[in-house]
């Protein structure tokens, strides 16, 4: 793998152009199907027993200290729960997901006020930066501190400052579990967790799991704040589901529960959001043409206003282009959390074995010649049909069952952030150094850290 590429999915991508679509793979023991033809992969992934995740050990580890809980991304071994079949209490959980994030409104109105809030922050920070160092800003901290008050915000309820030293805590937790993802993902130690017992995996481990289990008391901290607020409206996940827990008789619906999912939430709902903003700034610093185009559309459905908001977004398609384009050709999670097969399964007419994991790779389907005829080019107007903004084959979040569960709340939160701070600043690149777009791989994938020179418009 390390030698077709360094990159876990394009080595994947490698793979299967030299074997089809179905690629059977035994690594560390384990069965393993990639799959990256479209039909077989949409079979596979919305077939109800495929449900289940495969139980990595060293991510498991990591992120449950082997407390044998689930969280709604994570493989599940064993709890005290009623429902004893794992797909179905999977299904009860992810069903209690979206019946939340519906009634608090995200993906409607309630969440644009709160994204177009963060916006403003964003704008006002990077003004701040840009007057502290002449121009040359590094804007990763700032996208992570707007992406994780909007998680947080839905999770509990508050936000932070960012220069608050709960928002630095929140950061050192991401930023940890995401680090040691690039020893995990396809490498030795993902699948042999006594690595970790052996430098340099040690002290990279101690670290990880130092600040996730501070983070994970500043969840039960937050879980008791909530708690303690009586006659109060349910106006966070927490709130939910502690509502929902007092009405439960299944016992699935513990406390222990409940922070398995917060991280889960706070994980998955940050670190995309924030590396999705770092690569399209970067692909502007690259494409100064593609930047000039956004420009002027902005330009000319503003009209004089300093903000952007949804009601605008059917009159800025190449916006939007450009914001696919990126998830298109630089991904952020390119390849799915692997399922495990609990029984034999039929896939592309053959059969898999029962404990079979099975993963998904989109970007061979985002790097396919037949569809996007020169997929390597970064350019948005490819998705431009008579005027309008066209998305068929690209799937920046999954597919499937299983597919991203926050997916309409991040479509609305990369617009208004990227669409904003696009009205507002024009970027270049610093002295001619070009962002490195990488990847930086790990769970996620992004740009390594880089600076900008920046102008406001």
């Amino acid at each position: 793998m390390a030698k077709l590429d360094p990159v876990p999915y394009k080595a994947f991508h490698t793979l299967s152009k030299l074997y089809g679509g179905l690629t059977r793979l035994a690594i560390a023991g384990t069965n393993m199907l990639l799959i990256t033809d479209m039909e077989d992969m949409k079979k596979a992934m919305n077939n109800q027993d495929l449900d289940d995740r495969l139980a990595a050990p060293t991510t498991y580890i990591v992120l449950f200290q082997e407390a044998l809980k689930r969280g709604s991304f994570s493989f599940l071994f064993k709890n005290n729960s009623q429902l004893d079949d794992l797909g179905a209490q999977w299904r009860e959980l992810r069903r209690f997901m979206l019946k939340s994030l519906r009634d608090l409104g995200y993906g409607k109105s309630a969440s644009e006020e709160a994204i177009l809030h963060e916006a403003t922050l964003i704008v006002e920070q990077i003004s701040q930066k840009m007057d502290e160092n002449n121009g040359t800003v590094s804007l990763g901290n700032i996208f992570n501190c707007a992406a994780l008050n909007v998680v947080w915000n839905l999770i509990a309820g508050r936000k932070f400052d960012y220069d608050d030293a709960n928002m630095a805590k929140l950061i050192d937790a991401v930023n940890s579990f995401m680090v040691i993802g690039k020893d995990v993902i396809g490498k030795p130690l993902g699948s042999m967790p006594w690595l970790r017992f052996v430098p340099p995996f040690r002290s990279k481990m101690a670290k990880v799991e130092k600040d996730l289990e501070a983070f994970r008391k500043f969840i039960w901290e937050s879980i008791e704040e909530r708690k303690a607020i009586k006659e109060k409206e349910s106006s966070c996940f927490i709130d939910m589901f502690l509502a929902a827990a007092s009405e439960d008789t299944t016992g699935l619906y513990t406390e222990e529960q409940l922070v398995h999912l917060c991280v889960d939430l706070f994980l998955g709902g940050s670190e995309t959001t924030s590396k999705s903003q770092a690569t399209m700034i970067a692909l502007m610093v690259y494409n100064p043409d593609v930047q000039a185009k956004i420009h002027a559309e902005l330009d000319s459905v503003a009209n004089g206003r300093t903000f952007i908001d949804l009601n605008d977004k059917a009159n800025l398609p190449y916006t939007e282009a450009a914001i696919f384009e990126a998830w298109r050709r630089w991904p952020v999670v390119p390849v799915g959390p692997p399922r495990v097969a609990y029984k034999d399964v039929q896939i592309g007419g053959y059969t898999v074995p029962a404990g079979t994991a099975v993963l998904y790779n989109t970007h061979t389907l985002h790097m396919d010649h037949n569809i996007f005829k020169d997929p390597e080019l970064y350019r948005p107007e490819r998705l431009i049909v008579n005027g309008k903004f066209e998305n068929e084959r690209i799937m920046p979040f999954g597919i499937g069952r299983r597919k991203c569960l926050g997916e309409s709340l991040a479509k609305m939160e990369s617009f208004l952030f990227f669409a904003n701070i696009m009205l507002n600043y024009s970027f270049k690149a610093v002295n001619g150094e070009l962002p490195d777009l990488g990847p930086e791989a790990g769970f996620t994938n992004g740009p390594y850290p880089y600076r900008v020179h920046i102008t406001r418009r």
